[in-house]
């Protein structure tokens, strides 16, 4: 079972902008539309634009605008599904997104659909996040090679 929590779509947020959760206690997916600093194994790491991290429960999260407003895409959601417990691709590393609009597309019908209810709401969010995690294995496997 999946449970969105909150949507954000094409978030802006001014420059001093700083997100700090430390161990989060769910999962948080964040697509950076601006660059932006994280902070990954003990120091900040800057991270382009284009670019999506993966967090689960337990990884500690801490990010903020790198020197220009900070906008994002990101969502925040509580599984138990497997393929996103057991997902592939790096947990609290920046993947870099090579086609930027699949995930605009994605994360825009994550917010319509989380937050508007339907017939097949349940339903259309499970295959949204199967998408979502399909295409970030598909960059995690596309930028490692």
């Amino acid at each position: 079972m999946i449970q969105t929590l909150h949507v954000g779509y094409h978030y802006t947020h001014s420059n001093d902008f700083r997100m700090k959760i430390g161990e989060g206690k769910h999962w948080l997916i964040i697509n950076t539309l601006s660059p932006a600093d994280f902070f990954i194994d003990g120091e900040w790491v800057t991270c382009e634009k284009n670019a999506i991290i993966i967090y689960a429960p337990g990884i500690f999260v801490d990010y903020r605008a790198h020197n220009t407003e900070y906008k994002n895409n990101y969502v925040l959601f509580t599984t138990d599904n497997n393929f996103i417990v057991n997902t592939t691709c790096p947990l609290g590393k920046p993947i870099t997104v090579l086609s930027q609009f699949v995930f605009d597309y994605i994360f825009h019908m994550l917010s319509i659909d989380s937050n508007f209810e339907s017939k097949n709401q349940g339903n259309n969010l499970l295959l949204l996040y199967r998408l979502l995690f399909n295409k970030i294995e598909e960059q995690f496997v596309d930028s490692s090679m």
